[in-house]
């Protein structure tokens, strides 16, 4: 959910495999074959982010900054937590935000800093399982 690729830069990729794919001189040959599952597989995995990953992004964004909440000096990183949430084009600046904020509490030594990066953790960690559940419901359907 915290991709480095961008939705375009994925379509772009997938329509370059298949294209590739397309031009081969032996279309049936295994290589080419495996580069039409890649993108089969990889536009599928688009498709689940476009139409979830979002509202996860924000729910994890408003999950960090309620943490912050009754945290000195972290009023504004809340705020931009906020700002940032689900837009795919504000990736970087949550994924920046959150990693000034874990470096931030990793240089505390109060054990209230370590009880904020235990939550902050916890609140990847849910993001991470819930986007595999996303991806793995796109491959199996639940009955």
């Amino acid at each position: 959910m915290l991709d480095p690729l961008t939705p375009t830069e994925v379509v772009a990729a997938i329509g370059a495999a298949a294209r590739a794919a397309a031009r081969s001189t032996d279309p049936g040959d295994a290589f080419s074959r495996g580069q039409l599952a890649s993108a089969s597989s990889s536009a599928r995995h688009l498709a689940v982010e476009l139409e979830s990953f979002a509202a996860e992004r924000r729910a994890l964004a408003a999950t960090v900054a309620d943490a912050l909440e009754g945290h000195g000096g972290h009023a504004a990183l809340a705020e931009r937590l906020r700002s940032a949430g689900g837009d795919a084009r504000a990736v970087p600046a949550l994924a920046d935000t959150l990693c000034a904020l874990l470096a931030e509490l990793r240089a505390d030594p109060l054990p209230e800093a370590a009880a904020l990066r235990a939550r902050v953790h916890a609140a990847l960690r849910a993001m991470a399982d819930r986007e595999v559940d996303l991806l793995a419901a796109a491959i199996e359907p639940a009955p």
